[in-house]
């Protein structure tokens, strides 16, 4: 049985999908009912650096 709130866990789903727990039409129903909310979200810049390049 599959708990609510973890249902649509996109860490589970290809699982899910292949083990016959659910269908691609049922995650793309769900998909479609969440709201838009890219206005919403800020540009981020990220630098990624190694240990052997930071300066003791």
């Amino acid at each position: 049985m599959i708990r609510q709130d973890m249902k649509f866990d996109v860490r589970t789903l290809k699982h899910r999908v292949r083990r016959n727990e659910m269908t691609r039409k049922e995650i793309d129903a769900h998909l479609a009912t969440l709201p838009d909310e890219a206005a919403e979200g800020e540009e981020t810049k990220t630098e990624f650096v190694s240990s052997a390049d930071r300066k003791a």
